[in-house]
């Protein structure tokens, strides 16, 4: 085959192009018949078909048949299409597409007789072995942060049809890998940071053959910041400390970064500028005002602008300690009290807490002896509430320094103290010491006695001690009281001329130029002396029969003006004894004096006591008594003394002695004679012998009776300060009985007329109530004593409030005193207006003594000194008094002339309800303007005693001027309502035989008396049941009512 023919196949996008090229006559021409028809044998198929694939080309390669000889030529097709012939083993194609599966069919052919061998099938998919760069990489150049990078490109040229991979190698601080298929990609904003450039290369990847590389550059733009985050802040009480979190992926552009922090409270605003350098940016700020709350916020910023503000944070800064107290100081100064007050700070930092009071004592201006246990300098600390703005400081010590220092206090601690000095007045001293006192008793005829007194000074003196007052008061039955006053300077007075039986009160006190302390007192009896000798003579014995004699005697023989006579003896003897003497005895020793016995045998009668020791026949006698005697009755008491029979034809001398305690006197000598009832004389009529010695006897005794009233009433002159008698008293002015109802008015106008009456019945209530007062030791007590508000105003302790105090059975003590009502029962407690440190004691008693109404006659606060503590709350508050008693204020309504209040009581799981009654026009020691707001009152007290039956406390200051006057005229209109007699003066003299001092000024005392007048004369008084309907309350909170007003002034 020298001339061939060329064939090529070109597929072009899927069209089978078929290319022959080359003489075809010489396909022929150059061969013979004989050629064809010698090769009969069909080939085989070709061996060894492979294709080999350079660059966009496919060479298709065999090996001949194994019966080859007669090939002459090879047919190719491809996809079953012919494509040409060939003489050789090989075919080239061209332009063949990658990645597409095609089947490469080898024929061989004989030419003689063109048969075809068999073909041999290729199927096989192409691939190229060196890629192409990716076509057209399509990349923004320059982009924002906030935006996702998208980015595409064309399949590589020699790929078209190829299934390719693609490695993205994606750089900018960390570098991220991704092989993908498709043909685009997009890159995530959180690569994308702000002022930096992100590389991006593509690489095509086909099976084992990497392609070439494409790469391409981004730009990104700056990014306006996030807000900054405060993570967290620290503050002081002048500065804040703010720490910031910033995000620095944020800050990587080369333009400046700043953070703006901005804060404004109510009274001033502030920022601060920062440049950022690093994540945490902590910045202060100082200069600022302490417990100020600010609002903060943030933002920060750079070239590309600001960010959101943060969140708005509020910031308080701490407290600080505030200012000193502003206007301390001190009122109602007193020698024992006084009153801290001060205002608030005028600059408090934070939330205000407790005062601190500090109360230093700089020691006494006066002297104190070293060995007295008395403590001169201490300091006191009190908490007291923010609320609170005065401070009552009750154990101040008279004529001391004190320093007062007051300190405010907030979170932050205490500020600076607002600091004052005082002295307090000098005040009466404290009571003497060691008070002792001896008698000492001259036994002689004529009385004398003198008292030595000696005690130590007071431990405090209270102030500039002045003098020693010493009070000797003396009193007996029947006799005028006198007192002795003297002020000395010297501890060992002496005191003389004493009279003999007196109870005498011995009182000592200290004083100062500010007043006298406490008395010290002591009581004695002065002893008895001599009785003074007889002016009268007595009475000759009677004769009976031979050895009896009667002796009559009256007990007004011997004056008692040297004590009182306790025991009588009559002695006998002869009538040459003639001796009329006197004595020393003791009667609490047994040493009665001896004076002979009775003997029957002896010649001469020696003096012997007719009558029993310690004898006195009067001893039930309280008047003027005569005792008649029988002598010689035989009456003997073994070894002692015999009334032995006298003698016949004897003459005889009797003697009467009188005995005090301590001495006693004879009389004179009265002679008789036992005569023989033989004689003559003796014979007479006895009937008219009797007659005229009775007749006698009788007319000396009248004569002897009016001659002793006499000398009793002139024995001793009266001091000029003496009382007169109980019994003058009673003749001068008798003691006025009970009024009928109907006579009332006219008795009444008669004292108005004659006022010197009223002032008669009040002196005699005063003397009365002072002779029958009874003893009131435990108001004395030293535990007790600061529970009075006054010294003098102290409850007996036969009608006190006793306490029920189980833990402290002793501390039982209260300033208040029972009292019986109309109903002879009791139906009151009159006691005093409450001390601050009494105010639980007083709720106490009236829960113990089921109390259902208070009636209060006075107000705290009257001419600006403190009459009453202030012992319930306000309106619609309540008050914690102490252990565990809680007082609530539920209503409260002004009447004008009085305030009705309910007050309800709790103490643990129980509960009372008080009703509260305050006059509100009741000046101390004075009266009301009027009787009718008075009657009125007691109309409504006793309206609401029915609703509440129970126990009335009454008080008003002391307890006893006020409120005495209240319940005498509650009581007698009661007995004007059930038409009884009235007794005013009885009323009185019976409410202070239960209290001291009740109706304390004779202004009182006749106003009571007006009081029962009107209502008498008008007795339509008693009905107010129309009025009251009518009236309003005026609802008001009366906490300062009337507390500074006209009204309350004396």
């Amino acid at each position: 085959m020298k001339n061939s023919v060329q064939l090529f196949v070109l597929v072009i996008s899927g069209v089978l192009i078929v290319i022959i090229s080359g003489d075809l006559t010489t396909i022929t021409s150059d061969t013979t018949t004989d050629d064809y028809y010698n090769c009969s044998t069909v080939p085989g198929p070709v061996l060894n078909l492979t294709t080999k694939v350079n660059s966009s080309s496919v060479l298709l390669s065999w090996d001949p048949p194994e019966n080859s000889e007669c090939v002459e030529q090879y047919v190719i097709k491809l996809n079953n299409q012919f494509i040409g012939v060939t003489s050789h083993t090989s075919y080239p194609f061209i332009n063949l597409t990658f990645c597409i599966s095609y089947n490469f069919t080898v024929i061989p052919e004989t030419v003689g007789s063109f048969s075809r061998g068999v073909p041999n099938t290729l199927k096989e998919e192409l691939y190229p072995e060196v890629l192409d760069p990716v076509q057209y990489l399509d990349i923004p150049g320059f982009v924002n942060p906030d935006e996702v990078i998208r980015f595409s490109w064309s399949v590589p040229y020699s790929a078209y049809f190829c299934t390719v991979t693609y490695e993205i190698l994606v750089t900018n601080y960390n570098s991220v890998k991704v092989n993908t298929t498709r043909t685009f990609f997009e890159i995530d904003t959180k690569y994308v940071t702000p002022c930096s450039e992100i590389k991006v290369s593509v690489t095509p990847i086909l099976r084992d053959v990497v392609g070439q590389t494409r790469n391409a550059s981004i730009k990104v733009a700056p990014k306006v910041p996030h807000p900054p985050i405060l993570t967290n802040y620290t503050t002081g009480s002048t500065w804040i400390r703010f720490n910031w979190k910033i995000d620095v992926a944020i800050y990587n552009c080369s333009t400046t970064n700043l953070i703006n922090v901005s804060c404004v409270s109510e009274e001033r605003a502030f920022s601060l500028i920062e440049n950022v350098t690093k994540d945490d940016i902590s910045i202060n700020k100082t200069e600022l005002v302490p417990f100020t709350t600010y609002l903060c916020w943030a933002y920060t910023a750079n070239l590309a602008g600001q960010s959101n503000y943060s969140k708005v944070t509020n910031i308080t800064t701490n407290q600080a300690p505030p200012s000193s107290p502003t206007h301390l100081r001190v009122e109602s100064l007193s020698s024992t009290s006084f009153t801290i007050a001060w205002e608030r700070p005028k600059y408090i930092p934070g939330l205000q807490g407790d005062y601190r009071l500090e109360i230093d004592s700089e020691g006494p201006l006066h002297y104190i002896p070293e060995f007295c246990n008395v403590t001169r300098e201490y300091n006191l600390v009190y908490s007291i509430g923010y609320f609170i703005r005065e401070y009552n400081f009750l154990k101040a010590t008279p004529n001391f320094g004190f320093r007062i220092r007051l300190a405010a206090s907030t979170g932050a601690g205490f500020g600076d103290f607002s600091q004052m000095s005082i002295v307090t007045p000098s005040a009466g001293p404290e009571p003497v010491r060691d008070l002792k006192y001896m008698i000492k008793y001259f036994q002689t005829e004529q009385y004398q006695t003198e008292i030595y007194i000696s005690f130590n000074p007071p431990c405090n003196t209270n102030g500039n001690l002045s003098s020693y007052d010493i009070i000797l008061s003396g009193s007996r039955s029947n006799y005028n009281s006198y007192i002795y006053e003297i002020q000395l300077q010297k501890l060992q007075p002496i005191l003389r001329n004493l009279s003999a039986g007196y109870n005498y009160n011995l009182t000592v006190t200290a004083a100062t130029k500010a007043g006298s302390g406490t008395p010290v007192i002591k009581q004695f009896i002065a002893p008895d002396g001599v009785p003074p000798k007889m002016l009268d003579s007595l009475i000759e014995p009677e004769q009976i029969d031979s050895g009896t004699a009667k002796f009559v005697f009256s007990n007004r023989l011997f004056s008692d003006v040297n004590g009182d006579i306790i025991y009588y003896a009559i002695i006998l003897a002869d009538a040459d004894f003639n001796e009329s003497t006197y004595g020393f005895w003791n009667y609490s020793q047994n040493d009665w004096p001896f004076v002979g016995l009775w003997n029957d045998e002896a010649e001469t009668i020696l003096p012997y006591q007719a009558t029993p020791d310690y004898w006195n026949p009067f001893r039930e006698c309280s008047k003027v008594c005569n005792y008649t005697y029988i002598l010689g009755d035989s009456k003997c008491t073994p070894n002692t003394t015999c009334n032995g029979s006298l003698r016949k034809d004897r003459k005889y001398s009797l003697i009467l002695r009188g005995f005090t305690r301590h001495g006693y006197r004879d009389s004179l000598p009265i002679f008789f004679v036992m005569c023989d009832p033989a004689s003559p004389i003796f014979k007479l009529d006895v009937a008219k012998f009797i007659g005229a010695i009775v007749g006698a006897l009788s007319a000396l005794t009248l004569f002897g009776f009016m001659y002793m009233i006499w000398k009793k009433q002139n024995r001793s002159p009266k001091p000029t300060n003496a009382a007169p008698k109980l019994s003058e008293m009673d003749n001068l002015q008798p003691m006025p009985v009970p009024i009928p109802v109907n006579k009332f008015p006219e008795v009444y106008r008669d004292l108005k007329v004659n006022s010197q009456k009223i002032k008669q019945q009040y002196t005699l209530i005063n003397t009365k109530s002072s002779e029958e007062m009874l003893p009131y030791y435990a108001a004395l007590l030293p535990n007790n004593r600061k529970k009075n508000r006054y010294t003098n105003i102290l409850p007996f302790d036969e009608t006190r409030v006793k306490l029920i105090n189980e833990k402290e059975p002793r501390n039982d003590y209260i300033n208040a005193s029972f009292i019986k009502g109309y109903s002879g029962k009791i139906e009151y407690i009159a006691t005093q207006g409450p001390l601050a440190y009494t105010c639980a004691d007083f709720w106490k008693m009236i829960i113990q003594e089921n109390v259902t109404v208070i009636a209060m006659v006075a107000h705290f606060v009257e001419m600006n000194q403190p009459k009453c503590y202030k012992y319930f709350p306000n309106k619609h508050e309540n008050m914690d008094v102490g252990e565990g008693i809680e007082v609530r204020c539920a209503t409260e309504l002004n009447f004008g002339m009085y305030c009705l209040r309910t007050l309800l009581i709790q103490k643990d799981l129980k509960q009372w309800t008080i009703t509260h009654l305050q006059f509100l026009d009741w000046p101390d020691h004075g009266c009301p303007t009027g009787t009718e707001v008075m009657i009125h009152f007691c109309y409504v007290l006793r309206q609401h005693i029915a609703k509440l039956p129970g126990i009335v406390a009454v008080h008003c200051s002391a307890g006893v001027g006020r409120t005495g006057t209240l319940i005498a005229v509650d009581m007698l209109l009661q007995a004007v309502k059930d038409k009884r007699d009235i007794d005013i003066f009885g009323t009185v003299l019976n409410l202070r035989r239960q209290r001291a001092k009740m109706v304390q000024t004779e202004k009182q005392y006749w106003y009571i008396h007006s009081c029962i007048f009107d209502v008498i004369d008008n007795p339509k008084l008693l009905n107010w049941e129309q009025a009251e309907n009518e009236s309003e309350p005026i609802y008001e909170n009366l906490e300062e009512v009337k507390i500074n007003s006209k009204e309350s002034q004396l």
